[in-house]
């Protein structure tokens, strides 16, 4: 008879849309301790064969061989054991190769969300007395949050931007603090259907929204970064308003662009900067049509 820890269907079904939401061990430990064992193998079946090399009558004495130096179709007829051991020392090399590519794979497969780790921690009946049980291993691989080190997940979620990963992370939290304003406003039922309900705010939905707010605050934070500059007269005081202007740019991108490099924000400062010193140069008549 099929024990309970075996009826995880809904999880299965439900990762055919989502596998990000999946969580394995990738088992790490034992890559080091594969290969490491592999090329210790390799060494000895190479000191062996070039043993046998240096034995082979008529080769010439005070120098050195390798494996590299025949190959084991010329000798098989004529030196069989050392063509078996050329031959079974190509196999183990064929082998490491193959278990270091896994290795490497294995080691760049992507590390679960902390949004979606939380929601499978959090899941229902699969811990149980510290078991994780579609294995019935520890669950501390499983439910460590954020994921541990040693899991992967088949499904990588792609880095959004500060703002969008501080509203994921904690969009839990931010739906208990609207539930406890709407009690304090006096909706109790309200709140109690809206903690009743199920389901989880859409990774796309924040995305779209954070998309929104960063179409709106690019136009909004140079048409009042100019407006700015008109408004001041003093050459010296638009030197300084440009500084902390492209300061506050310059630490806003992180929230507002997703994944940018030193180079690109370089850029946009740069051009920032274009602007701004147009502003900067004016002369006084400029400024008061300007203004």
């Amino acid at each position: 008879m099929l024990g309970v820890k075996y009826f995880h269907s809904t999880l299965y079904r439900e990762a055919i849309k989502h596998p990000e939401l999946l969580r394995f061990r990738r088992y790490t430990e034992f890559g080091p301790w594969l290969l490491y064992g592999q090329s210790a193998e390799i060494l000895r079946l190479e000191e062996e064969c070039n043993t046998m090399i240096r034995q082979i009558p008529g080769m010439p004495r005070g120098r050195s061989y390798s494996c590299t130096d025949v190959f084991p179709a010329n000798i098989k007829d004529e030196y069989p054991d050392l063509a078996e051991q050329l031959e079974l020392l190509q196999t183990k090399i064929r082998d490491y190769w193959k278990d270091a590519l896994l290795v490497r794979n294995i080691a760049q497969l992507p590390d679960q969300s902390r949004v979606f780790a939380e929601h499978f921690a959090g899941r229902d009946g699969l811990f149980k007395d510290g078991k994780f049980l579609p294995t019935g291993e520890n669950e501390d691989y499983y439910k460590h949050y954020p994921p541990h080190d040693d899991t992967w997940t088949p499904k990588d979620v792609e880095k959004q931007d500060a703002a969008t990963d501080l509203i994921v992370t904690n969009i839990k939290r931010l739906e208990t603090v609207r539930g406890s304003i709407i009690r304090k406003l006096g909706f109790k039922r309200a709140a109690d259907l809206e903690h009743q309900k199920k389901g989880n705010v859409a990774l796309r939905t924040i995305t779209r929204f954070m998309t929104f707010i960063s179409s709106i605050y690019a136009p909004v934070f140079l048409t009042g970064s100019m407006a700015a500059f008109c408004a001041v007269s003093s050459l010296q005081a638009r030197i300084v308003l440009s500084g902390v202007l492209g300061l506050l740019l310059s630490l806003s991108l992180p929230f507002m662009v997703s994944s940018h490099r030193r180079g690109e924000q370089y850029s946009i400062l740069a051009g920032f900067y274009a602007l701004a010193g147009i502003f900067v140069g004016m002369s006084g008549d400029a400024h008061r049509v300007c203004r």
